[in-house]
C-alpha cells in the first residue's frame, strides 16, 4: 500500500518542487521510496510502502515512454493473471505493479474487470494525453481528486490538495453520525467511487466517470439459483475463504492479524493458523464496559498465536484525538477509530507492515441486528394489509414516545427505528408511514443517497420474492453506505503508522457468494451471519461464534459526559451561531450528541482554522 498524487495544468505547467512537496506529505503511507515523474503539464508522485518487491525494482512511478503508472494497493490475482493474458513476456520485477502496468498497456480499461484486489491508481498515456484514474470495486482504497478550470488534482489523502470544507455537509454527520458515499465535508473535493474510473483529457481538461464494475452487477438469478440448489454451501464457503486468506498473506514483508475477540478476525486468523504456525495476533484493551480482551485472549490460547495488547484509557484517547482527527480528514466517525491507531503502531513497532482484518463480513452475511430487524419487518408487513400495518406502527411509535425521554429527531424517523438509528435512505415506497422522512431522503446527500438504494432496488428486480428482495436491496444499499466509512476509519488509522490493512472478505469471488445467498441462509431465525457461523465452528469454540456481538468497542460515552471547555468560542459555536447555554440545550444531557460536536469542533479547527493538530488540547 502506498501514498498517490498527481496534478495536470491546462495550458500550463506543472511546478515539480511543489509536486514533490505534496507527494512528501503522503510519506506515512509509503515511507520506504518517493518518486515522482514530472513533464510539462503532467506530474505523478508516488511514496511507496513496499510489501511485494522490496527491491528498487518496485519503485514508481512504474512505467517507460509508452506509459506512467502510480499505484496504491495489491492485485492479489497478479500470478494468474501474468500466466493468462502475458504469458512469455518476461518481467523485471517481482510485483503486481508491473502486471496491472502491462495489462493497462494492453488492454486499457477492459482489463479493470479482471482485477482481484485492493486498489487505487493512476495510468498516464503519453501518445493520447490521457488519464485513467481507477478504485477497486469496494472502495477498500481511496482516491480524491479536485476538477478545475486550470488545474486538475488527484490523490490518496485529502488533506494535500487544495480543498474548501463544505460546512453544510456537517449537519448530516451532526444528525446520523456519518458521512455518505462521495458526500464528505469539503465542496470541491470528489471520490473516485468504487468500482469506477475516471478519465481525464489532459489537454482539454473534459473528464467523465463510468463503472466498470459494481457490487450490485454480482448479483444474477443464474447464480442465486445454483447457491439456491447446492448441498455444500458450508464447504464452498469454507474453501473461498481459505483461498482469499491465502491470496491476502502474500507479502515479502512480516504481516499480523487483527484479533478483536470477535467471529470475523477470529476465524480469519483461525483459517491462517491452519497453515502458519507462528502468527501474530493484535488487540486493544481499554477502561470501562464492553471489553473483549478476554474472548481475544480465548482465540490466541485456541489457535496457539501469541496476543499483543496495546492498552487505551479516557487520558490516552483524548490525548490522541486530534492527531487522530488530522489522520482521518473528518470528524471522527467511530470512537474506536482511535484503538485501530494503537494497534497499528504496536504493529509498526513489531517490525510489520500488513495487518489483517475482518471487516466486511457483516455487511456480506447479514451480521447486525438491523439486518435480522428489517427482515422480520419485511415478511411481517407482507402479511399484513396496509391499512393495519401503518395503524400497528403509528399506535408503537405513540407508545414509545410516552415512555422515554423525547427524541429530539424522531418526527424524522421512520416507524422502523431498528433501521431508522442507522440510515436515513426512508425506504418510502415500500414500506414507510412517514412523508418527512422521505423528504429528508430524497435531498439528504444531495440526492445521492437515494440513488444508491434505487440501485439497489433495480439490481434485484428479477426476484419473485417481494420481501427477500427488498431485504438484499437493503444489503446491497449497507455496502455502500454503510462499509464506507469503516475502511476509511481502517485505512487512515493503519496508515498513520504505514500499515497496510487488508481485508479477506471483500474478495471478489466472496463477495459474490455472499450477495447470492438467499436470506435463510445469511439470517435464519433471529441469528445472523448463520452460514458464515456454521464455517467458523469448523475453526472456534462455539462460545467465541455465538456470542453476542460487541464490535472493536470503546466506552465513548463514559468519556465525554461533560461539557467541555473546548466548544466554549470554538469553531462549533462560530458555526451554529449557538451560545454555551443554547448548545448544552441541543445536547440534552445525550453524549451520543456531545461526541459529535466534539468531533467537528477538532475538525473545523484543523481543516478549517488551519489549527496545527498539535496545538488542540482536549480537556474532555
Amino acid at each position: 500500500m502506498c501514498g498517490i498524487y498527481g496534478k495536470i495544468g491546462f495550458g500550463r505547467q506543472v511546478d515539480g518542487g511543489e509536486g514533490l512537496r505534496r507527494t512528501q506529505m503522503l510519506n506515512h503511507r509509503g515511507p520506504d521510496y518517493c518518486g515522482t515523474y514530472s513533464k510539462e503539464n503532467i506530474f505523478l508522485g508516488h511514496a511507496r510502502l513496499s510489501i511485494l518487491d522490496l527491491t528498487p525494482a518496485g519503485n514508481q512511478p512504474f512505467g517507460d515512454d509508452n506509459g506512467q503508472l502510480v499505484f496504491n494497493g495489491e492485485i492479489y490475482n497478479w500470478q494468474e493473471l501474468h500466466s493468462r493474458y502475458l504469458n512469455g513476456v518476461v518481467l523485471r520485477s517481482h510485483s503486481d505493479t508491473e502486471i496491472l502496468f502491462l495489462l493497462l498497456r494492453k488492454m486499457g480499461t477492459e482489463c479493470l474487470s479482471l482485477l482481484n484486489g485492493m486498489f487505487a491508481f493512476a495510468y498516464f498515456v503519453p501518445s493520447t494525453k490521457k488519464i485513467i484514474i481507477a478504485r477497486d470495486m469496494t472502495g477498500i482504497k481511496p482516491v480524491y481528486f479536485v476538477p478545475g478550470n486550470n488545474y486538475f488534482e488527484f490523490s490518496s489523502e485529502i488533506k494535500n490538495l487544495d480543498y474548501e470544507p463544505d460546512l453544510n455537509r456537517l449537519k448530516e454527520y451532526l444528525i446520523f453520525g456519518r458521512f455518505g458515499e462521495d458526500f464528505i465535508p469539503y465542496a470541491n473535493v470528489n471520490e473516485v467511487l468504487p468500482g469506477s474510473y475516471v478519465e481525464l483529457n489532459c489537454i482539454s481538461g473534459e473528464w467523465s466517470q463510468k463503472a466498470y464494475r459494481e457490487v450490485e452487477s454480482l448479483v444474477n438469478p443464474k447464480a442465486y439459483e445454483a447457491l439456491a440448489s447446492s448441498e455444500n454451501l458450508v464447504d464452498q464457503l469454507d474453501s473461498l475463504l481459505q483461498r482469499s486468506v491465502s491470496m491476502h498473506e502474500q507479502s515479502d514483508a512480516p504481516i499480523g492479524f487483527l484479533c478483536s475477540g470477535g467471529l470475523d478476525s477470529s476465524l480469519i486468523s483461525a483459517i491462517s493458523a491452519k497453515s502458519h504456525p507462528d502468527l501474530a495476533l493484535y488487540h486493544a484493551d481499554f477502561e470501562g464496559e464492553g471489553r473483549e480482551i478476554s474472548y481475544a485472549k480465548q482465540v490466541s490460547r485456541h489457535i496457539g498465536a501469541p496476543l499483543q495488547i496495546s492498552k487505551i484509557s479516557k487520558s490516552k484517547f483524548w490525548e490522541m484525538f486530534a492527531e487522530m482527527t488530522h489522520a482521518q480528514e473528518l470528524p471522527i466517525q467511530h470512537p474506536h477509530s482511535l484503538s485501530l491507531n494503537l494497534i497499528a503502531g504496536r504493529v509498526k513497532s513489531d517490525g510489520r507492515k500488513v495487518l489483517l482484518s475482518g471487516e466486511g463480513a457483516d455487511e456480506l452475511f447479514d451480521g447486525y441486528y438491523f439486518h435480522s430487524a428489517y427482515k422480520r419487518l419485511m415478511y411481517h408487513n407482507d402479511n399484513q394489509s396496509k391499512y393495519r400495518r401503518v395503524l400497528s406502527k403509528f399506535l408503537r411509535r405513540g407508545w414509545s414516545r410516552l415512555q422515554v425521554d423525547p427524541d429530539p429527531y424522531w418526527f424524522f424517523g421512520d416507524f422502523n427505528s431498528a433501521f431508522q438509528n442507522h440510515a436515513h435512505v426512508g425506504f418510502g415506497d415500500a414500506w414507510s408511514l412517514s412523508e418527512p422522512i422521505q423528504s429528508l431522503s430524497l435531498v439528504g446527500q444531495d440526492f445521492k443517497a437515494w440513488a444508491r438504494w434505487q440501485q439497489a432496488i433495480e439490481a434485484v428486480e428479477w426476484m419473485g420474492n417481494k420481501p427477500e428482495a427488498t431485504a438484499l436491496s437493503f444489503q446491497l444499499f449497507y455496502m455502500r453506505y454503510h462499509m464506507q466509512p469503516l475502511l476509511h476509519r481502517l485505512d487512515r488509522m493503519l496508515m498513520n503508522h504505514s500499515i497496510e490493512g487488508r481485508v479477506p472478505f471483500l474478495e471478489n469471488e466472496v463477495i459474490k457468494f455472499a450477495l447470492n445467498l438467499q436470506l435463510e441462509q445469511k439470517i435464519n431465525g433471529n441469528t445472523g451471519k448463520y452460514l458464515l457461523k456454521q464455517v467458523a465452528l469448523r475453526y472456534l469454540p462455539a462460545d467465541i461464534v455465538n456470542r453476542k456481538k460487541i464490535g472493536f468497542a470503546v466506552p465513548w460515552g463514559s468519556y465525554a459526559k461533560s461539557f467541555p471547555n473546548i466548544l466554549e468560542d470554538g469553531f462549533v459555536a462560530e458555526w451554529t451561531h449557538l451560545t454555551k447555554k443554547q448548545l448544552i440545550s441541543w445536547v440534552n444531557n445525550d453524549p451520543v450528541q456531545l461526541y459529535r460536536l466534539i468531533s467537528i469542533e477538532v475538525w473545523g479547527r484543523i481543516f478549517v482554522h488551519k489549527t496545527p493538530w498539535t496545538d488542540i488540547k482536549l480537556d474532555a
